[in-house]
């Protein structure tokens, strides 16, 4: 054996398979089809797989799971002024469209759920600046806000989650009917709100913070 050439000797890797972590990433990776590893890797830890960061992350590459990143528009810079963040339930929204129309009614109905803000950050689309929504932001004394033209960063928060929406909800789905999307954004919208970790509030789904005093649950 002292003769062995030491060429021929090579390193046996010891490391473990982790079969089920594995399976169990991809199964992840294919019902959040948007979600990088950091944030696989808290939905992990959730199910009782504790793991290192950076373990995973190369597991997560072995797979080939790495999200295709999306080109994007540049964004205006700068904002009308500093937002400061909420201390509490109902004392800014933000609001914004992906598509369809607008009615005072869904307001209404979310705002019976949660209760009504005290401010609402918007654009200046032509929606935010009806007649009905001003007399209704009126009735109920709510401050209508408006951002910018043309500077989509004065509403940030909104359009982060729209992001959100169209990459994990609206581009992830067939609608089929009117009530096949319902249901289907009902599902999304809990889902965002229950169970998917959001970084800006350390990592917690947002109905964690309603109790609390650092947020307000999405309408």
């Amino acid at each position: 054996m002292l003769g062995a050439d030491r060429t021929s000797i090579r390193y046996r890797s010891r490391r473990p398979d982790d079969v089920d972590v594995r399976e169990r990433l991809r199964a992840l990776s294919r019902e959040r089809r948007r979600f990088g590893y950091r944030r696989l890797h808290l939905l992990l830890a959730r199910e009782g797989i504790a793991m290192n960061q950076k373990k995973l992350r190369r597991l997560y590459r072995e797979e080939k799971l790495q999200v295709r990143r999306r080109g994007g528009q540049k964004r205006a810079l700068g904002t009308r002024a500093p937002m400061a963040l909420p201390d509490g339930p109902n004392q800014r929204w933000s609001l914004d469209f992906v598509s369809d129309a607008f009615v005072v009614q869904t307001l209404e109905r979310v705002c019976r759920d949660v209760g009504y803000p005290k401010t609402i950050r918007v654009d200046n689309g032509s929606e935010f600046i009806s007649r009905d929504l001003d007399l209704w932001a009126y009735a109920h004394d709510v401050t209508m806000d408006f951002s910018r033209p043309g500077k989509s960063t004065d509403n940030a928060y909104i359009e982060s989650f729209n992001g959100s929406f169209r990459a994990e909800c609206l581009n992830t789905h067939w609608f089929m009917s009117l009530d096949d999307a319902r249901e289907k954004l009902e599902v999304w919208r809990r889902d965002y709100n229950e169970v998917r970790p959001h970084s800006a509030i350390g990592n917690k789904p947002p109905i964690a913070m309603l109790s609390g005093s650092c947020g307000q649950l999405p309408a």
